[in-house]
């Protein structure tokens, strides 16, 4: 019997080691990026623009309301493989640390916008991961999330590219004192903003993030 109990025990061990080799072989596989930021040679441009030529691009772009709107154009090659997942477009205020009120987007080769971006649980972990990305997370008030109108972009790697329309709020009276503590300010200068590019997996991973601008 105990020599019983002894074969028993040794092939428990071994199945729970096994079984715990092949979860981190998986997690590892999970976690590693099926392509670099190298290979896709992104770049970003960035120019103030005003309400008339930004509707005439984007038509649902956000109307300033006596703030200021941002132009922003990023593109990249091809990835070398398809690999899922989706990027994450993030304009930060290096000033103040937080994003545009609102963004609006168009991708090459369609005449369509949208408005969309990660879940905040997942802009969290960003700025977690890359403390150089600070102001990526969705600030709080309280206990609850401060969103709305998406302040960064989430594109497809086979677009190619996203152009955008950010608005900057004015310092003062729009739409509450309240407002600044949350979202970047008007006046600003493209040389006050952050742009990169951030490689998020079907399962939600981070698998790296890239400054393009700023």
């Amino acid at each position: 019997m105990p020599r019983r109990r002894t074969i028993v025990a040794a092939i428990v061990v071994t199945f729970v080691l096994a079984s715990g080799l092949a979860f981190k072989v998986w997690r590892d596989e999970q976690d590693s990026p099926p392509y670099g930021p190298e290979v896709l040679h992104a770049t970003a441009t960035l120019r103030p623009i005003d309400w008339e030529e930004a509707k005439a691009l984007i038509y649902n772009a956000p109307h300033p309301n006596g703030g200021q709107l941002i132009h922003g154009q990023v593109t990249w090659e091809n990835p070398p493989s398809y690999g899922g997942g989706r990027f994450e477009v993030l304009v930060i205020d290096k000033r103040s640390h937080l994003k545009p009120h609102a963004i609006a987007r168009k991708v090459p080769g369609t005449t369509h916008s949208g408005r969309t971006q990660a879940a905040w649980y997942i802009l969290d972990e960003v700025e977690q991961k890359y403390p150089w990305l600070r102001g990526a997370a969705n600030l709080r008030d309280g206990d609850r999330v401060m969103t709305g109108s998406p302040s960064s972009l989430s594109v497809l790697p086979h677009d190619n590219g996203v152009t955008f329309v950010a608005l900057f709020i004015p310092a003062t009276s729009w739409p509450s004192e309240r407002a600044h503590k949350y979202w970047a300010t008007a006046p600003v200068k493209p040389s006050d903003l952050l742009v990169a590019l951030v490689y998020i997996g079907d399962d939600d991973q981070i698998y790296w993030a890239q400054k393009l601008y700023g």
